[in-house]
Order: C-alpha cells, then sequence, then structure tokens
C-alpha cells in the first residue's frame, strides 16, 4: 500500500503530526489530552470494533489512502482486519 510503519516515542507523535510526517497514531483517549494531541489532530476515529490498538485494522487508514487502493488491496485489508 505504499505506506512505512515507524516506531517513535508518543512524545514524538505529536511533532510529527504537526508537521505532516506522520499521518496517523493510534492513542487511547487520555493519551490525545496529556500529548495535547487534539491540537494537532484533524480526525479522531471513536469507538472502532478493533478498539484502542488495532495493528492492521481499516479505522487506521486515511480515506485518501482508503480511495486510492485498487478492489483487491481493500479486500485483503478487510480480510486481514477480521482475521485479527
Amino acid at each position: 500500500m505504499g505506506t512505512n510503519p515507524i516506531t517513535m516515542s508518543v512524545n514524538e507523535i505529536y511533532e510529527g503530526l504537526s508537521q505532516g510526517a506522520v499521518d496517523c497514531s493510534v492513542q487511547s483517549t487520555a493519551e490525545l489530552s496529556v500529548f495535547n494531541l487534539f491540537e494537532v489532530a484533524n480526525a479522531i476515529t471513536r469507538n472502532y470494533p478493533d478498539g484502542v490498538f488495532s495493528g492492521v485494522g481499516v479505522g487506521n487508514i486515511n480515506k485518501g489512502t482508503w480511495q486510492g487502493l485498487s478492489k483487491d488491496q481493500r479486500q485483503a485489508l478487510l480480510r486481514a482486519a477480521a482475521t485479527l
């Protein structure tokens, strides 16, 4: 899908989101507040079926990226999320 997963400290997520270097981050509601991520997040998905940690969940994909996927890629992602 052309993504590059990275591991980074939650302390660096704010800067990454604000500069556009990070497209998304999975955080609990408390972390959104404690680390002021509400200031730089342009969208928040709440109560999605995958829970707080989703791994390969469709709740973790940006709309533009999803729309850029082929039908086969979308189906593969949905199957992987269901299996997880």
